[in-house]
């Protein structure tokens, strides 16, 4: 099998691009004279959820044969029919990882917002506004990473191409 130029095994993708990601962040304290305590830490949100992702991948490469042995081929090609089949699929995670684990790890996410937010970051549980505002705005953020893992080349479709294997179902999207 003759291998074009473009021909990627790339694992190591993520970790790339966690290491773009968290460099700019080594200036955030010069930067600070910028910005007021009470903005959002977006590099330092940005960096710590690839991070993360690097994090999550190295785990399933690590322990998931299946996933290993899903690492070749051209990676971009096996990356575009991995979302080809991207119709809020069933990723084959049974019921422990679809409903335990992606909610922790939704609840994850939700705190790294939260700890990057000074604005909200010591809100307590309760019915002011200002919880609720913190809680939509913990919502978004992990709704983002969510498509990030589950969408792009640094997530599941770009390590182990989950979607290209498994049936269109429901389970995805609204988990985390």
């Amino acid at each position: 099998m003759q291998r074009s130029a473009f021909h990627v095994r790339c694992p190591g993708l993520p970790i790339f691009a966690a290491l773009l990601a968290i460099q700019p962040c080594a200036g955030d304290s010069a930067s600070a004279s910028h910005t007021t305590e009470d903005s959002f830490h977006c590099k330092q949100a940005i960096a710590r959820s690839f991070l993360a992702i690097v994090y999550q991948n190295a785990f399933r490469v690590a322990t998931q044969r299946d996933t290993r042995d899903a690492i070749h081929g051209p990676f971009w090609r096996s990356y575009a029919e991995s979302i080809e089949n991207f119709h809020g699929f069933n990723d084959g995670d049974g019921f422990f990882t679809s409903y335990i684990l992606h909610p922790i790890q939704g609840s994850f996410v939700g705190f790294l917002e939260r700890q990057n937010d000074p604005k909200y970051r010591d809100v307590e549980f309760g019915s002011s506004q200002r919880y609720w505002i913190s809680c939509v705005r913990s919502l978004a953020f992990s709704a983002v990473y969510s498509v990030v893992w589950s969408a792009t080349p640094f997530g599941e479709p770009g390590v182990d191409f989950v979607g290209k294997h498994n049936q269109p179902g429901v389970v995805a999207a609204g988990d985390s």
